[in-house]
């Protein structure tokens, strides 16, 4: 785990990584506009796509990174409330996470379920759901239904992505 945070750090000494990093956060950036407004705090959206794309080719380091970037600078393209940090700290904590489960690893059934399980549990139903209570003090049994019922949503559907998509992006990447 401690080698693959090293190795990519040197990911970010290459030009090409470092506009594939560029590109993600303006990918990210897109994807966070747009959102299913379903509530102030029930707001899906597809932009962990980018830090996928960026955690499998580039590492655990640039997509925290892209995550960073893409949360601030995304509020600044598009603000929907007052800037709250916590949410950068989740989207720079998935991008590490994504890093650490497919840098330089096989995309298997097991790895993306267990991936999109876990950022799900973790992430949006736990760390958003406590970012969203202390932004707006929301009885905690209301937001976490909510929050229940976004990850049924969302889980299938990264999941899905996790196992199609990132198999079809590391085979372009290879042929280049």
């Amino acid at each position: 785990m401690i080698s693959k945070i090293k190795e990519s750090f040197f990911e970010l000494k290459q030009m090409n990584r470092l506009v594939l990093c560029g590109l993600c956060v303006a990918l990210y950036i897109v994807l966070s506009i747009l959102t299913i407004n379903i509530s102030p705090t029930l707001q899906p959206s597809l932009n962990f796509v980018a830090l996928l794309v960026c955690a499998a080719i580039c590492g655990p380091v640039p997509a925290a990174l892209v995550g960073i970037a893409g949360d601030i600078l995304g509020w600044f393209v598009s603000p929907k409330g007052a800037y709250f940090p916590g949410f950068t700290l989740s989207a720079c904590l998935l991008g590490l996470f994504y890093g650490l489960i497919f840098y330089r690893e096989r995309i298997t059934l097991l790895r993306a379920l267990l991936a999109a399980f876990f950022s799900n549990l973790l992430f949006t139903f736990c760390l958003t759901g406590v970012w969203l209570y202390v932004m707006y003090k929301t009885p905690l049994i209301g937001l976490l239904t909510g929050r229940l019922i976004r990850v049924g949503v969302t889980f299938p559907v990264e999941f899905l992505l996790m196992f199609f998509l990132l198999p079809a992006v590391l085979r372009i990447r290879k042929r280049q």
